[in-house]
């Protein structure tokens, strides 16, 4: 199997980059090569990552965002891109003027990858870091499983190590997802691979075959939910999945929506809930979904002042009121809807 790409997503996050790719170099040069996006930063984050880069002597190339394919369609390997050289690391820089949004960005990688005869794609957050051997673990599980589109990692906290955030998980019938091991102490029975339904976007492995018959993130979502419908539409598709237990990833969970929403946490509840709200109206009729949205209201509620202990308060009742209005009036969370969510529970 050829090298893997990996695709890292910058946005006002340098310092959280440097530290993902410090940490990814360790790992068998030979195995992936880097693409990282510069999804439209305000700060010095290019100038920042090109310093790193030639401090470590590794040799790059910038382009342009808008000197990559507009679709997938019609990308010819070799086009701009050239061949993927098999005993050196290939280092990109691919700039936006723009943030395009977590799932935009990430496709923007996509393409530009494309452009190389990659069989694989592996989107990794910028706010995490990799053991040594994480990517060989990957490609060693994708490559003896050809069966299988999709992977994940196993994911520790990047602030409690020894603790599992999640190794994928499982849909649920209803609109939800179950993580795979979610909040328990690692240990070594947590090995192997499993089958999940459920990939997170955070560290997740595509083969290019499936993006190209199935398409990539859904640009829908400004920012989240474009894992879960992934996996909804690849698992509509009967496209295997699994979970490498023995790959670790560490995650600072939170730290990209805290970023984009100045650290409100009822707005980071808040679009989480209208992106699901929303993107549940596509899987029934009208009167169906509205039944199940009055089951999801109650269930929001449920876990928002039991669960989190948020008071009973004007704000809350018009959080469902926003809830309702907009979720009634919206087909997609863009990137409007999502950045005002900041100034609707003011």
């Amino acid at each position: 199997m050829s090298k893997i790409a990996v695709i890292i997503l910058n946005w006002n996050g340098y310092d959280d980059t440097i530290e993902c790719l410090n940490s990814l170099v360790q790992n068998d040069h030979t195995l992936f090569d880097i693409i990282v996006v510069d999804n439209g930063s305000e700060d010095d984050s290019v100038s920042k990552i090109q310093e790193w880069l030639i401090a470590e002597k590794y040799e790059f190339s910038i382009v342009q965002a808008t000197d990559v394919p507009k679709t997938y369609g019609n990308i010819e390997p070799g086009q701009n891109g050239g061949q993927a050289r098999s005993n050196s690391l290939v280092t990109t820089l691919v700039a936006s003027k723009e943030n395009l949004g977590f799932s935009a960005g990430n496709n923007l990688g996509i393409r530009y990858a494309f452009l190389r005869p990659y069989k694989s794609v592996f989107l990794l957050n910028n706010d995490t870091t990799l053991e040594p051997d994480t990517l060989g673990k990957i490609w060693n599980a994708m490559n003896l499983n050809p069966d299988w589109g999709a992977c994940v990692p196993k994911i520790k906290y990047y602030d409690s190590p020894s603790t599992i955030w999640n190794a994928g998980g499982f849909l649920r019938p209803l609109g939800g997802r179950r993580y795979l091991y979610a909040n328990e102490v690692d240990n070594q029975s947590y090995s192997g691979l499993r089958h999940i339904t459920f990939a997170t976007g955070c560290a997740l492995a595509i083969r290019s075959e499936i993006v190209k018959e199935y398409g990539g993130l859904s640009e829908d979502f400004f920012f989240g939910e474009e894992d879960y419908e992934f996996s909804k539409r690849l698992f509509a598709k009967n496209v295997k999945m699994c979970a490498v237990l023995d790959a670790v990833v560490y995650h600072k969970v939170g730290i990209s929506r805290a970023q984009l929403l100045d650290e409100n946490t009822l707005a980071y509840d808040f679009t989480h809930h209208l992106n699901r709200l929303i993107h549940m109206k596509r899987y029934m009729s009208i009167f169906q979904w509205k039944i199940w949205r009055l089951g999801g209201l109650a269930y929001i509620l449920f876990l928002l002042v039991v669960k989190k202990k948020v008071p009973l308060s004007r704000k809350l009742v018009r959080y469902f009121q926003e809830l309702v209005r907009l979720s009634n009036r919206y087909s997609k969370v863009d990137k409007k809807l999502f950045l005002a969510s900041k100034e609707i529970l003011k």
